[in-house]
């Protein structure tokens, strides 16, 4: 007879095998200690942005991306330290403004192929901690349909914006409908020009407020 391991014992051999440190400071315990929580800074105001053709309700972030919280979104994606992902879903849910007001949460979309190199979709993994705190569904609603550079690489808006274009699009398992009110979740948000053409492909496909909620803001 073969005994199951229970998930809280699992977790208890992974923690043990691969200890946790801080991704700042190096001290053991938690990928965000206490003392390096305490110096993050945090936004209290949407976030102002300078876009052609605003289809974004609003746009929020929980940090400046510097410090402790720019290596965490780092560990996260370059490092595949899939707790990051935990950990920054649980500083929206606690530090930032998650909507109430919301039919369910989606996440920005990566290229299968960009999925495959890396693993996951970090902003995926966000939201999915969020939602279950939230007690809100989520719901893959967008796909990325074609393989690009990373925008983030990319100095000027106006090569963002073009890039852009017919990059995103809806998820056909949901019958190319989305629902009325969405929050996109992220990362980073820069020029927010990836949030807002996702905003501009729900609001076609039927959503009528749709706000964005990201771990942190930078230029």
């Amino acid at each position: 007879m073969v005994a199951k391991i229970s998930n809280r014992v699992w977790s208890w051999i992974l923690d043990f095998i691969f200890p946790q440190f801080c991704v700042n400071c190096g001290k053991f315990g938690q990928l965000l200690c206490p003392s390096c929580f305490a110096q993050l800074e945090f936004h209290t105001a949407p976030i102002r942005l300078v876009l052609p053709e605003r289809h974004l309700d609003s746009v929020w972030a929980c940090c400046v991306y510097k410090g402790a919280i720019k290596k965490l979104i780092k560990a996260l994606k370059y490092q595949s330290i899939k707790d990051a992902g935990a950990v920054c879903g649980q500083l929206l849910y606690h530090c930032s403004w998650p909507p109430q007001d919301i039919d369910c949460l989606t996440a920005v979309p990566i290229h299968p192929k960009r999925r495959q190199e890396r693993g996951f979709n970090q902003a995926e993994l966000i939201a999915q901690t969020l939602a279950q705190l939230m007690n809100k569904p989520y719901v893959p609603l967008l796909l990325r349909l074609h393989h690009t550079p990373q925008l983030a690489k990319l100095k000027h808006r106006q090569d963002r914006l073009k890039q852009l274009e017919n990059q995103i699009g809806i998820n056909p398992i949901f019958n190319h409908k989305a629902p009325p009110k969405v929050l996109i979740i992220d990362d980073v948000v820069t020029s927010g020009a990836t949030l807002n053409e996702c905003a501009n492909v729900l609001k076609q496909h039927g959503s009528t407020k749709v706000n964005a909620l990201c771990v942190a803001h930078g230029m």
